[in-house]
């Protein structure tokens, strides 16, 4: 059972509430009969500062807060292991743009060895997100830093393959690729030009 002891809203009369300090108790019966007694205090922001809110969400609101708390409490590494658990939870990364992503890279998987990626996953390695190009399975030497056919630096600009030289069949007509700090479409097939010369648009 919870229950509020005491609340102190903020806000200006008329308009939205700015905050809500909260003070609850919470009860909880052992299996021995005993009641166990903890009081929780927080701020509540946003649209979520709101009675109506507040009062259907109490259980949500409490268990966040004891989430919170928990992370808190640990050690940095497991606190970044923890926060990416509870974001994975409630959304789904692959959800979240390119450019909201470059702010959030500590939150996408770190490259490991023996993984399976897939095409247009996302990872972080030293700090930088990349994109999967190229289903593989993840291996020493096949780091993202070592390995530009598989992976691409995600940028605010759409992230493409960084181009190679062509040892085979040259590229299609449509394949985009990252060359020199630029984004270029291939305007034929079996294109085995250098991005900037003959067979290639640059992408804006």
């Amino acid at each position: 059972m919870i229950e509020i002891t005491n609340w102190v809203m903020n806000g200006v009369a008329g308009e939205a509430l700015t905050t809500v300090e909260l003070c609850l108790l919470e009860t909880i019966k052992r299996d021995d009969g005993t009641e166990k007694q903890d009081v929780y205090a927080f701020t509540v922001t946003g649209e979520h500062a709101t009675t109506a809110y507040i009062t259907e969400h109490l259980q949500e609101l409490l268990d966040a807060h004891k989430q919170e708390q928990a992370i808190a409490e640990l050690a940095p590494e497991a606190q970044l292991k923890a926060l990416r658990a509870a974001i994975t939870k409630a959304i789904k990364l692959a959800d979240i743009p390119d450019k909201v992503a470059l702010g959030a890279v500590a939150l996408f998987p770190v490259w490991t060895e023996g993984a399976e990626y897939k095409m247009g996953e996302r990872l972080s390695y030293q700090g930088t997100l990349y994109k999967v190009t190229k289903d593989h399975s993840s291996k020493v030497g096949w780091e993202p830093t070592h390995a530009s056919t598989l992976f691409a630096i995600v940028t605010e600009v759409q992230a493409y393959p960084e181009w190679v030289r062509p040892t085979g069949d040259g590229y299609k007509k449509g394949d985009k690729v990252t060359h020199n700090g630029k984004n270029w479409i291939s305007t034929y097939s079996d294109n085995r030009w250098e991005p900037g010369s003959l067979g290639w648009d640059e992408l804006k």
